[in-house]
């Protein structure tokens, strides 16, 4: 009911609170992704995106 209404809604699992369900219609967020400071960092790399993305998240074993 709360989503046709285009509120937020909270998902809970034995009563405690799990996450949020976010209405179509209701804005995120009023900055764009240009404005993110990681954006453009990478413009010089000639690696494909895969293997970009590969790195920065590390493999499952990986230390921190």
């Amino acid at each position: 009911m709360a989503i046709k209404m285009r509120k937020t809604s909270k998902g809970r699992y034995h009563g405690r609170p799990k996450g949020y369900i976010v209405s179509a219609g209701v804005p995120l967020s009023a900055k764009k992704v240009q404005e993110h400071p990681f954006f453009g960092m990478m413009r010089k790399s000639r690696k494909p995106v895969r293997q970009v993305m590969r790195e920065l998240r590390g493999g499952r074993y990986r230390a921190r």
